[in-house]
């Protein structure tokens, strides 16, 4: 369901589930790098895709996350 004005969620939560998430997702694609590929860990790849997951989750979250509403 596309999020319209009256059901978006707030701006602190997406914001929370975007850090999060894209934490995730970066511990988890560099340890894949880490381990299986045998190449060195660079913090400059995990911040830089860090904050590209954030910013891409942030975005989609805006038009996705819906508050929860009491029936």
């Amino acid at each position: 369901m596309i999020a319209n004005k009256e059901t978006r969620a707030s701006f602190q939560s997406r914001l929370i589930y975007s850090i999060a998430i894209s934490g995730g997702f970066t511990l988890f694609f560099e340890s894949l790098d880490y381990f299986f590929v045998d190449e060195p860990f660079q913090i400059w790849v995990a911040i830089t895709s860090f904050i590209l997951f954030a910013i891409a989750l942030l975005i989609m979250s805006y038009y996705f996350m819906t508050k929860k509403v009491k029936r």
